[in-house]
């Protein structure tokens, strides 16, 4: 039975089969900045078994050998959480992946390879470092078990890895296998030149932590260039040199598989996009506790309450107050469910105007675009309208009826915009979607359908498009952020909280309305709570269903509220 507290460091004290490894570099003349600028994908393991962060898709799912087709294979969007556990605090740093036992059917776990891993036709290179705790002898139910895997058909073709085969006492190799059109014979890895780095009887023990990591370049250039090394417990193990290596991956099919039949504990698993340096190894050997992700210096920051700065036109009734935005001149749009629906007041609380009445049915999202146009959705003609800044209605979009056509919507609830000014609509508490359309109303794509799986949604009511160009959609009944690119495919997914509204301040950090809690939340690039604001009640800085949110370019936050039935701003105050 595997411990995970009792795994022990081996920070550069080599086991007998490994004399001949090299000799073990200078780990302290390092720039650390410079190995986390060049990470892809990080996975932890200290809370989940998922990635911390990476350019693709952070949560891992399954692939099977297919129960009845010779040579297919079945994917699965999950894992199976009874095998793959985390073990808390057992980790050389936090937690760590622990393996139980082995799927069915070759099962084995894998994070896209798309958007994490630097792989480019025409020559490029790499790193993966980890740090396992296992007894291969002992503890390994089959014949081969890759701690990791990179490849889109086979290790032994277009397979870059690391593993334990099938001879006793177990060795440790390194495979750099070139991809081979379909048809022709992929190379043997009994074959005399095959692309093996092999240790000997390499002696792991279940209760001591061991780095491992391998670096290549030169891959895919078309000629004979290509170099690889694998690196055990800071020391070069192995190389492979002046050999042709091409991958010759599509990366829509490409997997970074780890923990493959791997039972025992694996920690700290890292993918960069060049091969590190002998000396960035070793100090990750003797680092341990890295931290991957950079932390940024930020300032301790407080917001205040500020009681009635909104002049509200004298006897007007605020309804159920729904979003707000501020424009690029400092105006905040207020959204409510009454007369005057949509409210502008300049930068300290004057009202200057108001428009949508006659338009607007029942108020829901605001969110103002690049120009200074308002876009608003409105779930009582389950419209999307788009307004100039003084009012003028510009164009409108669905059919004033609810459906399920492209041109349709059911309640539709925010809007976000992309990259070449795309308009992204949740569409929202009938069709539980995403809807994309040009500036001028055309129907791109969309996805999504009601539901609790990955990339399914129950209630869509919130959205953005962060400083990345990843969309954040607030899946508000299953208590879920769902982050997607501006294509739909779904790249990570954070829990434990209901995200009623959603909105970045200047800095780029994320902030939730949880109109559940009455609260507004700061999450970290993870989507940790670093912080809460308010409690439930009717005092300022109080909160009764905080709805939507917004900043304006000081930082100033405004809140608003359904239950409460008004708006509030909080003033930005640096430190105590």
């Amino acid at each position: 039975m595997l411990h995970a507290r009792s795994a022990r460091l081996l920070l550069g004290v080599p086991c007998a089969a490994w004399l001949l490894l090299g000799p073990l570099a200078m780990a302290d003349d390092v720039d650390t900045e410079a190995i986390r600028r060049a990470v892809t994908l990080y996975a932890s393991f200290d809370e989940a078994v998922r990635a911390d962060f990476g350019g693709g898709c952070l949560l891992p799912s399954t692939r099977f050998d297919h129960a009845t087709e010779k040579g297919a294979f079945e994917f699965v969007p999950s894992i199976d959480s009874s095998i793959f556990q985390i073990a808390k605090g057992g980790g050389v740093r936090g937690g760590a992946l622990k393996a139980t036992d082995v799927l069915p059917r070759r099962g084995r776990i894998f994070f896209p390879a798309k958007g994490n891993l630097a792989y480019r036709p025409g020559g490029w290179g790499g790193s993966v470092s980890m740090w396992l705790a296992t007894d291969p002898n002992t503890m390994l139910k089959t014949s081969f078990c890759d701690p990791i895997q990179i490849t889109e058909k086979g290790a032994n073709n277009g397979g870059l890895w690391c593993d334990f085969p099938d001879v006793r006492p177990r060795d440790f190799r390194l495979g750099a296998f070139p991809g081979v059109a379909d048809g022709e014979q992929p190379l043997s890895e009994s074959a005399p030149d095959a692309p093996l780095v092999v240790v000997k009887k390499i002696g792991f023990q279940a209760d001591n932590w061991h780095h491992v990591a391998m670096t290549w370049n030169h891959f895919d250039t078309g000629k004979p260039n290509a170099v690889a090394t694998l690196w055990i417990d800071g020391r070069p193990a192995g190389q492979l040199t002046e050999r042709q290596l091409a991958m010759n991956w599509n990366l829509d099919r490409t997997g970074i598989y780890f923990a493959v039949s791997y039972i025992g504990l694996m920690d700290e698993l890292a993918v960069f996009d060049r091969p590190l340096s002998a000396a960035e190894i070793a100090y990750l050997h003797a680092h341990p506790a890295f931290e991957f992700r950079p932390q940024p210096a930020t300032a301790q920051v407080h917001w205040k309450p500020r009681p009635d700065f909104f002049q509200v036109p004298e006897g007007l009734p605020l309804g159920a107050c729904s979003a707000v935005a501020v424009n690029a001149q400092g105006e905040v749009f207020a959204f409510h469910r009454g007369k005057q629906p949509i409210l502008v007041f300049d930068s300290r609380g004057k009202h200057l105007r108001s428009f949508g009445e006659g338009v607007i049915d029942s108020a829901h999202g605001l969110r103002i675009d690049a120009e200074d146009n308002v876009w608003v959705t409105d779930i009582g003609s389950h419209s999307v309208h788009k307004f100039d800044r003084q009012g003028k209605l510009l164009l409108t979009l669905g059919t004033g009826k609810p459906g399920t056509g492209n041109d349709q919507f059911n309640r539709p609830t925010d809007i976000a915009f992309g990259r070449e000014g795309e308009v992204f609509i949740t569409d929202g508490y009938g069709n539980s979607r995403v809807q994309v359309f040009t500036p001028g109303g055309r129907w791109l794509r969309g996805w999504g359908t009601k539901g609790t799986g990955r990339g399914e949604f129950h209630l869509p009511h919130a959205m953005l498009i962060d400083g990345r160009g990843r969309v954040l959609v607030g899946d508000r009944e299953n208590d879920r952020i769902q982050i997607f690119d501006q294509d739909g495919a779904l790249l990570d997914m954070w829990e434990g909280f209901a995200p009623f509204g959603l909105a970045l301040n200047p800095q780029g950090e994320l902030f939730v309305a949880d109109g559940r809690a009455n609260q507004v939340l700061r999450l970290d690039e993870r989507g940790r709570v670093t912080d809460r604001l308010g409690s439930q009640g009717s005092a300022a800085g109080e909160f009764q269903m905080p709805h939507m949110l917004a900043f304006d370019q000081q930082g100033n936050l405004y809140v608003a509220e359904i239950g409460g039935k008004r708006f509030q701003r909080f003033d930005r105050v640096q430190g105590e």
